[in-house]
């Protein structure tokens, strides 16, 4: 990793955007790396198989305020986050700058437009306003543009560059990333792994479907059990067909996961167990009808699945147009 910041600094690199990770944090792997900004956007389950408990998990993460900041750094906050509410408040002694859609606080936003094409937000504070119209889609997009906005923001960029920069930014490969087709129906992929984030992407489908939503989806082997249930209580929730299949089941067996996530589901909708994910997003496809809107959930960018013997190619995206480009041919055979 210093290495990399290393060649950056030697081709004249002024800036860097970064992660910092829980478990980096926990194990003090950036050394004494101080930053000019840091940004805390949400804290939800995950990582549990790392962390004792969420207490440890938000201990971790509140490293990255503590202590590597620099002395003038600034922490940006979204205090509609539960977590991030109560590390604005701890880190009083700090310079800290909390955002909200919910109240007045330093930076108040709100969500002005949303639909099938996008969002519009707008972003007020004492000294200034605007509005930022994006092709991303939903309300969690909503809080990253803010938290991206008041980022560039207190690192002294002009607020029509950081406008400009935001609103040329497209759909981010795997995020709510639709898929093409002829077919009336639409399909899109998406890397929710956890119930937060499947319940954040099936809200936006909800907010614009016409029709059904058919989510599919399953969960990662070796990985925290304990959100296998709560993924299929959030998808069955949300979805009036859920498929459930393998998501990368490493060591474990595809059948057993499945059996962790049907604990949660509601037996009330119509539920397809499907363990071979192609066959299941094919499944999807062929069952639905003009106007209904698929989510394939779980992948994402990813290109591949982890089995425990072996590692196979495998993209959402590939599996999904094929099958698409299929139905579309043999209705254009009907026709």
């Amino acid at each position: 990793f210093f290495k990399i910041l290393d060649e950056f600094n030697k081709n004249n690199c002024d800036v860097v955007v970064m992660e910092v990770s829980s478990h980096a944090l926990k194990q003090n792997r950036i050394g004494e790396l101080k930053f000019d900004v840091a940004l805390f956007t949400n804290l939800t389950p995950e990582h549990l198989d790392f962390h004792s408990d969420m207490e440890d998990y938000y201990n971790s993460k509140k490293i990255l305020f503590e202590r590597h900041l620099k002395k003038d750094g600034i922490g940006v906050i979204n205090i509609d986050d539960p977590y991030g509410k109560r590390l604005y408040e701890e880190l009083s002694d700090k310079s800290i700058k909390g955002f909200s859609f919910n109240i007045k606080t330093d930076y108040t936003c709100a969500l002005l437009k949303m639909n099938e094409k996008g969002i519009d937000v707008g972003i007020w504070s004492k000294d200034f306003s605007d509005i930022i119209s994006s092709s991303l889609k939903g309300r969690f997009n909503a809080y990253n543009l803010c938290g991206a906005y008041i980022t560039a923001k207190n690192l002294g960029i002009d607020n029509n560059v950081i406008k400009e920069g935001l609103e040329r930014v497209k759909s981010i490969p795997g995020r709510l990333e639709e898929i093409p087709n002829e077919c009336g129906i639409s399909v899109f992929v998406d890397y929710a792994h956890t119930p937060d984030a499947l319940e954040n992407v099936l809200i936006t489908i909800k907010e614009f479907a016409k029709n059904r939503v058919i989510t599919v989806f399953g969960c990662g082997g070796d990985r925290d059990k304990s959100k296998r249930a709560p993924m299929g209580r959030v998808a069955s929730k949300y979805s009036d067909i859920v498929i459930v299949t393998s998501d990368n089941p490493r060591s474990e067996s595809p059948e057993d996961i499945i059996e962790d996530i049907k604990k949660g589901l509601d037996l009330s909708k119509k539920i397809i167990i499907q363990p071979d994910r192609e066959k299941a997003i094919k499944d999807a496809i062929y069952s639905a009808r003009r106007g209904d809107v698929i989510i394939i959930a779980g992948k994402g960018h990813e290109n591949y699945q982890i089995f425990k013997d072996k590692t196979i190619h495998f993209s959402d995206q590939e599996v999904a147009k094929k099958i698409l480009e299929i139905r579309q041919c043999l209705a254009h055979q009907e026709n």
